[in-house]
């Protein structure tokens, strides 16, 4: 079967799969796209599979405040590579996300599908470290500058405003301090 370069394209696009992926899988399919992703999706989950056994000693802390919640989240990846890459630091954004809408427990499970297409995609083993939520009248959040380490502390009773919240979260990060 014949499949054209646009048709790869499309797939590519609707996937993030690589071309030579995308048209073998077209060609698997007679050129039917929607099993094409079927059959990317299969794929992806052995390729997954296969690179788990694979140390993830990289990756991403990112955290938010929204409102009287903050999400840490921090996912692990094999290289420096993928950690800086744009689509993985839109994965762990995503998985953030999802604990703010519907709770850590749902990240883990929600995201789990996630990270098996981003290793798929990206080539490399993933793994969700740890998510955490923590509520309280006032969040400082801090995340130092290499995206590895991060803090949130919670004020109760009191606020004593952004800028020393965010001051006591970068000493918490300094210290490596679990618990004050």
């Amino acid at each position: 079967m014949n499949i054209s370069a646009k048709d790869v394209m499309e797939l590519r696009k609707k996937t993030g799969v690589s071309m030579m992926a995308c048209k073998k899988a077209l060609i698997e399919t007679a050129g039917d796209a929607e099993k094409a992703i079927e059959v990317l999706r299969k794929s992806g989950e052995a390729k997954a599979m296969k690179k788990s056994d694979r140390e993830t000693t990289e990756g991403v802390v990112a955290a938010e405040v929204r409102g009287t919640k903050g999400v840490m989240i921090k996912i692990s990846c094999e290289t420096d590579f993928v950690a800086r890459n744009d689509d993985f630091v839109a994965l762990v954004n995503n998985i953030a996300n999802i604990a703010f809408e519907k709770g850590v427990e749902a990240a883990k499970t929600d995201g789990a599908p996630l990270i098996t297409e981003a290793i798929a995609q990206l080539g490399e083993n993933m793994a969700i470290q740890d998510i955490a939520m923590i509520e309280g009248e006032a969040l400082g959040v801090y995340v130092h500058m290499n995206n590895k380490v991060g803090s949130i502390v919670a004020f109760e009773g009191g606020n004593p405003g952004e800028e020393i919240a965010k001051d006591l979260a970068m000493q918490a990060t300094a210290t490596a301090a679990e618990v004050v």
